[in-house]
């Protein structure tokens, strides 16, 4: 039962993370369906607006860093089973997110604005191009262990999960970090 239900709980951390990242790209597009993006959110004053988004931000920024700690992952894991460990890192990352959207200030004034169309199709070509560098960077590095899924089917079958070798695949023979990029892309 117990592996059951950690590969159960595998499942739905992973889903939350792909639901939160599937909302990021539409947050960062400004897709108008979604209740929060980047230009949709509390109202609030310019400087206000930029400090709360900063920390939202940031936010993100040390739960993603102090979760992939190696000092972290030993307190997690006596606290619950370390096939899971990663999938509670997404489940952070994802819900680190929620939070973000749910709390975001857009700017009340345009910062910067594109009107030629040929400028317009770059910057969406360069955000598709993001878009497609994080996915594909996920699958070059073993996309299931990344999202902590591998982990828990290995210990669902009871196995050990082989360690991976370090690679360095396409992206990753340019750039040590081609998600960040990726997202760096995306806005």
């Amino acid at each position: 039962m117990k592996r059951a239900a950690c590969m159960a709980i595998a499942l739905l951390c992973y889903f939350a993370f792909f639901v939160s990242f599937v909302y990021f790209v539409g947050f960062l597009a400004g897709c108008p369906a979604l209740p929060t993006h980047v230009d949709k959110g509390i109202a609030a004053p310019m400087g206000q607006a930029i400090v709360v988004d900063i920390l939202l931000i940031a936010l993100f920024g040390v739960q993603h860093s102090v979760m992939a700690r190696s000092g972290f992952k030993a307190a997690i894991t006596r606290a619950i089973p370390a096939p899971l460990e990663r999938s509670v890192y997404c489940l952070a990352s994802a819900l680190a997110l929620g939070v973000m959207f749910a709390l975001w200030h857009p700017l009340p004034q345009v910062i910067w604005n594109v009107a030629d169309p040929t400028g317009q199709a770059i910057i969406w070509i360069l955000f598709a191009l993001g878009v497609g560098t994080v996915f594909i960077s996920t699958w070059l590095i073993n996309h299931f262990e990344l999202f902590g899924l591998a982990q828990a089917w290995a210990y669902w079958r009871g196995r050990d999960l082989t360690p991976t070798r370090f690679r360095t695949p396409l992206f990753y023979r340019a750039v040590r970090h081609p998600i960040y990029l990726g997202v760096w892309g995306l806005r």
